[in-house]
């Protein structure tokens, strides 16, 4: 999942590109060719294993057996195999770094593009990775440093992800979990690597710290799925028992079915700018939206619970709460995050553990 300047979002599926904009869905299919992926067409095929933007607001789109960039109005620039230009051309994964943007490929390692220009970390030579397979990539929003994950081989650091010769580093094995396979962004500073019982955070070098396990979620999880952090501090945790939200070491909601939710196996999660933190399952995919950061619109379909304790909640506690007279000229800028009368932080538990004033909005992808 990926988002614009404009706050539109954008959902790699299997079946297309999913595109939700002002609370409405649109899903953008290939034209294909003769069978095959159409270089002309955005997508080049509905099989997408990744999307991401880059610094100057360009899509692009990873495939099993293609990259490809939009820049939202002229022809696209495809590639793919019969180009010859990467080794391999099934694309793992996609990661902006700055002003630059990662792109890694099946097992042959990764390759950025930067400033017009490509530049092939080739495994185990002077600049790539001793490792073959990428299959996780963040970046630290401080200094644009990439972090990366192998299948097989552990971690690497990137410390200058634009410099003219620039080289992979070993992450010390010992401080990251065991057998990590997933690394995140913490909009906060540094990187989280994680399995599926715990998390640490780590800010370069040996500077790492544990950040989350098992221990601190609700009875009933026994598995880490994925995580996310949102600007305001709050964790959102993907369990295989429900959406789990903490804020400063303590669960201050835990949404599952009984809450409205498809199913409770949830597989990935991704806040966006308006502070909803999107979740998918199997089949589905939705929003936890807690009215903190501003009112839900009306177009939307909203699932209010306990509303009437809601708004006696918020009345108390002053915080913004889902309105029927609201409209999408009450949602806010990406700048009105750090305005102190759009947000207030809360202390510790605060707001989130009343689920009265929790809207959820479920929207259904087939198949996602």
């Amino acid at each position: 999942m990926a988002e614009d300047s404009n706050q539109v979002l954008y959902f790699a599926t299997s079946n297309g590109l999913s595109v939700y904009d002002k609370a409405e869905w649109e899903i953008f299919h290939a034209e294909r060719v003769h069978g095959g992926g159409n270089s002309e067409s955005v997508p080049y095929e509905d099989y997408i294993t990744d999307v991401e933007f880059d610094s100057s607001g360009n899509l692009w789109l990873g495939y099993s057996d293609a990259l490809q960039i939009y820049d939202g109005y002229s022809r696209p620039v495809t590639i793919s195999a019969q180009d010859k230009f990467f080794v391999r051309n099934d694309v793992n994964k996609l990661e902006s770094a700055g002003e630059a943007i990662f792109v890694s490929t099946g097992s042959s390692g990764l390759y950025r593009y930067y400033d017009g220009g490509w530049l092939w970390f080739q495994p185990y030579s002077v600049s790539g990775p001793d490792a073959n397979f990428i299959i996780d990539m963040a970046a630290d929003y401080r200094d644009n440093s990439l972090y990366i994950v192998s299948q097989y081989s552990g971690a690497f650091f990137l410390n200058n992800s634009t410099g003219i010769a620039p080289h992979f580093e070993k992450t010390d094995a010992r401080r990251l979990p065991m057998g990590c396979e997933d690394v995140v962004s913490n909009p906060l500073g540094g990187v989280i690597f994680f399995n599926s019982s715990e998390a640490v955070v780590c800010y370069g070098g040996d500077d790492v710290y544990n950040y989350l396990d098992l221990g601190m979620l609700p009875s009933g999880v026994s598995k880490i799925n994925d995580l996310a952090v949102l600007h305001d501090g709050r964790i959102s945790v993907a369990t295989d028992y429900g959406l789990v939200l903490l804020y400063d070491g303590v669960v201050v909601d835990h949404v599952t079915r009984s809450d409205g939710i498809a199913e409770n196996n949830i597989k990935k999660t991704f806040p966006d700018s308006y502070g909803r933190v999107w979740f998918s399952t199997k089949r589905t995919v939705g929003y936890y939206y807690s009215p903190i950061y501003t009112e839900v619109s009306s177009a939307e379909l909203v699932l209010n619970r306990e509303t009437d304790a809601a708004l006696a909640v918020s009345e108390e506690r002053d915080v913004f709460v889902s309105s029927d007279e609201s409209d999408s000229g009450n949602m806010p800028k990406g700048s009105d995050m750090t305005d102190p009368d759009a947000v207030r932080m809360p202390e510790t538990s605060d707001v989130y553990s009343d689920k009265g004033i929790i809207d959820i909005i479920i929207g259904v992808l087939w198949p996602f």
